[in-house]
């Protein structure tokens, strides 16, 4: 009987794009965040921040409903209005983050799967990629898109002078919501690949939040200043977003101090993200 050499043979075919690799982690990661009902009741739940919204500029341009009401003031929607509509959508974003993102890269690590994964012609880079890919998307649902939105309808309901008084607001929400969006995915993914439980991952990134404001308020009031403001994170954009809004500051002095915080903190995340993604790893 004849014996036929079985030696290794590597693929010849055509090899997909770096870009379709990419797609293919978010595909998956996206669709795994999604089996949960709880997670996506919560995402319907965080879009009725928007709706909100669009009923007030409603109703700021229908002052005899609001005299009908019941004598209400008029609302004046302009660049501080757009402000804090962004403040309110990226604390509900932040909390749709905190219960989506620890199961984006954690149950990878779990057991040696991440190995496998990138034992295909997948780089880390692509790996992070694609699961970033998914948390920028879908805080961009929930943060600038519908901003865009309410500012357009805004746009077509205004006066010309409002126009031409505030047409930059479309280009500031785009940009502050770029922001907070680098810097929340980032953090989000570093807790989820070095958080093992869910739910202590949870439990960090809502104390980052809440327990980091909490300590600025305190130091505030203990130091009659602002400084405690570099504690927090959403004070950290809200000083940032200051210039992008043309709005005063909410701690004077601070901006340039405010932007290296977030900027490494989001290098700092990325770091810690990507020493965590290996193919293998020293168990001691």
């Amino acid at each position: 009987m004849a014996v036929h050499p079985q030696i290794y043979r590597p693929y010849q075919g055509p090899l997909s794009g770096g870009w379709r690799r990419v797609a293919v982690v978010h595909h998956y990661a996206r669709r795994r965040m999604f089996d949960s009902r709880v997670l996506t009741a919560l995402f319907f739940i965080c879009l009725l921040v928007p709706f909100v919204q669009l009923v007030m500029v409603y109703l700021s341009h229908n002052l005899s409903f609001l005299s009908q009401a019941g004598g209400l003031k008029a609302l004046t929607v302009d660049n501080a209005f757009f402000q804090d509509y962004l403040h309110y959508s990226c604390v509900v974003a932040f909390i749709f983050v905190a219960f989506a993102a620890p199961g984006l890269v954690a149950p990878d690590l779990a057991h040696g799967g991440l190995s496998i994964i990138l034992a295909r012609p997948l780089t880390r880079w692509q790996y992070i990629a694609g699961k970033f890919s998914v948390l920028a998307i879908l805080l961009s649902l929930l943060t600038w898109v519908p901003a865009e939105i309410v500012f357009l309808v805004q746009y077509n309901l205004a006066t010309p002078d409002w126009r031409a008084h505030y047409y930059w607001i479309a280009g500031s929400l785009l940009l502050a919501s770029a922001l907070w969006i680098v810097v929340l995915s980032l953090l989000a993914l570093a807790v989820s690949a070095w958080v093992k439980w869910r739910i202590v991952a949870a439990g960090a990134l809502l104390g980052i939040y809440f327990l980091g404001s909490g300590f600025a308020a305190a130091a505030d009031a203990a130091l009659q200043n602002n400084v405690g403001d570099l504690f927090s994170l959403m004070q950290l954009h809200l000083i940032a977003w200051s210039g992008f809004f043309d709005t005063p500051p909410t701690a004077p002095g601070l901006t340039p101090v405010a932007w290296l915080i977030l900027l490494a903190l989001a290098g700092g995340s990325l770091a810690l993200l990507y020493r965590r993604i290996r193919g293998m790893q020293v168990v001691r």
